[in-house]
């Protein structure tokens, strides 16, 4: 939502990894499971028009999969600014999937937090036991 859209940054290039938005491959579940697979962000680092001293932002729910982890990690070693947007309460309360045990939010230059709960769903209606709705894309 922060790409192509009006009243977003217009000067932002949006590095995409084939499948991990969900809506381009069956079944869409494949999308969570390649947020997993280690290797990825180099590959599309080194494909991207990225250059020390730009800035990237890095867009993570929870934090804890590997491709937000090292997609930070190593736009970090070629000298970028990372900014991480992600729930810190998420992190907090799971464990990381990255072989470090680390999450975004502790390779991030700036860490903005989303406050979203553990789940991604805010909506509550009286009567209804659990929350539903994602607050998040």
């Amino acid at each position: 939502d922060v790409v192509y859209r009006a009243g977003g940054l217009a000067v932002m290039n949006l590095l995409v990894v084939p499948g991990v938005l969900g809506v381009d491959v069956r079944p869409a579940t494949l999308g969570s499971a390649l947020e997993r697979v280690g290797g990825l962000a180099g590959t599309v680092l080194d494909s991207s028009p990225a250059r020390a001293g730009d800035t990237l932002f890095v867009i993570s729910l929870s934090g804890r999969n590997e491709l937000p982890v090292e997609m930070a990690m190593n736009a970090r070693a070629l000298g970028l600014k990372v900014v991480g947007l992600t729930s810190v309460a998420y992190a907090e309360s799971t464990r990381s999937r990255h072989s470090t045990g680390t999450f975004l939010r502790d390779h991030c230059d700036v860490v903005l937090d989303s406050h979203i709960g553990v789940g991604d769903a805010e909506l509550e209606v009286p009567g209804i036991e659990a929350r539903f709705a994602p607050s998040s894309t």
